[in-house]
């Protein structure tokens, strides 16, 4: 009986020693996905010391208590064409997923992160979290993060969340689809806490690069004969997942391409650059703009995508005569460009300016004949004027050199992207601005679009493609 009295009370400080160590600990569950090859997988999870404290196999769902620290995972394929989907996952307490990794190519792929807030960084470096989302093919997704001297300190595939330690420095960001189209939907995001440096994604094609600055080192790099640095910046937006954009040099290769928000450089050369904006939803960018400077730090263009799935833009890089005029600043009726013939320009993404001289729709100066059920002054019914009011105004001034019937098409040969609604008033320099925001003139012609395609403006013959409902019959003019 004293025996068995022992052992009880020696199980008892056994369990208490047990209770002890789980109180020091943290339970996270551990799933493996199948993938397509399960049998080719397996996995470890190390910690800092290198003492394996999980490992397993393809699928998998485990639970294991694990103290705050630094870890990582490997991962292995027997095969050596990396993990065909399968994706390992680590949630802690209320589901927090603290690890996300796979990798796509090759017999071998590693990630570091830490628990419990452990700071894994030696000193002079800070810890950052990359994350992947998976997009709608994440087995097509890989990505590599290098320093300027050109040692990798990151990379995997989607999904992917994973800590790593940066310093100060400019790194470069690969990006790779080895479907060659993109990474449809998949999001790349470098955050220290709730700042967020990069958030971008590979719009199209198999390839990109993004320069990252950390800790505000310059990422301008040392351009060849002949070539400049110029700088991309593109800001957030209410919804910077949907932003993509490209830009690609006079011969149709794609130098640059990224999401929002993004900022990063590129070598140019004289040329006609093309600039894609692309927008997930077709709803536009909703905010986000792009701006291009030169070496000098002067911007040489700037824009957005108001509306639609894509619009491109050419950029005139250093002094290139492409036949285009770069974006003004002509949101306000005083500072109305003057156009005497045909223009390339783009819609002022800047609302209505400093001065909102549209008076509300309804009025003198922005009928709606719709509501009122009378037909405009030439005989159409077109919805009314600027239904919307001023929004993202561009205001110019048509010079008219001799008489007859003036036509003219905004957005036509295919290249509208949204409706380009538009008012027109009969011009005087001392008195239309400042009668137009009297409510005191009425327009001479203005079209609430119909389509969102196929141009508008005014013409005696809707031209191909066209929509009747975007066009107002010719002004005649002396």
């Amino acid at each position: 009986m004293n025996y068995n009295f022992r052992y009880l009370i020696v199980m008892a400080i056994f369990w208490s020693f047990i209770e002890s160590l789980n109180a020091q600990c943290t339970n996270y569950t551990i799933n493996v996905s199948a993938g397509v090859w399960p049998t080719e997988v397996s996995w470890q999870i190390v910690n800092a010391a290198n003492v394996q404290v999980a490992s397993g196999f393809a699928p998998a769902n485990q639970v294991v208590c694990l103290p705050a620290g630094c870890y990582t995972v490997n991962m292995f394929d027997s095969f050596g064409d990396g993990w065909n989907g399968s994706v390992i996952t680590m949630t802690g307490p209320s589901a927090t997923v603290v690890l996300s990794a796979t990798f796509n190519t090759g017999f071998f792929g590693t990630q570091n992160f830490s628990l419990g807030g452990a700071n894994c960084c030696p000193a002079g470096f800070t810890a950052f979290q990359i994350s992947v989302t998976s997009g709608f093919f994440p087995n097509e997704v890989s990505w590599e993060l290098v320093s300027s001297a050109g040692i990798p300190v990151a990379s995997g595939g989607a999904p992917a969340n994973q800590t790593v330690c940066l310093e100060t420095d400019c790194y470069s960001l690969y990006l790779y689809d080895s479907f060659g189209d993109g990474w449809d939907g998949a999001v790349l995001t470098l955050n220290q806490g709730a700042t967020v440096v990069y958030s971008g994604t590979l719009n199209s094609g198999g390839f990109g690069i993004v320069d990252i600055s950390v800790g505000g080192s310059p990422c301008s790099p040392l351009c060849g004969p002949g070539e400049e640095s110029y700088q991309i910046v593109v800001s957030s937006g209410i919804f910077p997942f949907e932003v993509g954009w490209v830009l690609y040099d006079d011969t149709g290769f794609p130098v640059a391409s990224g999401g929002a928000p993004s900022s990063q450089y590129v070598c140019v050369h004289p040329g006609c650059y093309e600039f894609e904006m692309t927008d997930m939803l077709g709803d536009g960018w909703d905010g986000a703009d792009y701006t291009i400077y030169d070496s000098g730090g002067m911007p040489v263009q700037s824009g957005t995508l108001d509306l639609g799935f894509i619009e491109t833009n050419v950029v005139e890089v250093m002094g290139a005569d492409c036949g285009v005029v770069n974006p003004v600043s002509a949101s306000d009726c005083m500072s109305a460009v003057n156009i005497c013939e045909n223009l390339s320009f783009q819609i002022d993404p800047n609302g209505f300016g400093l001065v909102n001289e549209i008076p509300a729709p309804g009025s003198l100066a922005n009928p709606l004949y719709d509501i009122d059920g009378l037909m405009s002054p030439w005989g159409t019914d077109n919805y009314g004027c600027l239904r919307s009011g001023e929004l993202n105004s561009t205001w110019m001034v048509l010079n008219i050199w001799t008489g007859g019937l003036l036509n003219f098409t905004f957005g036509g040969l295919g290249t509208q992207a949204g409706f380009y609604d538009w008012i027109m008033y009969p011009y005087d320099p001392d008195n239309t601005c400042q009668d137009i925001f009297n409510n005191a003139i009425p327009p001479v012609r203005c079209n609430w679009n119909f389509a969102a395609t196929g141009g508008t403006g005014l013409q005696s013959v809707i031209p191909p493609g066209g929509n009747p409902g975007n066009f107002e019959p010719p002004l005649n003019v002396l």
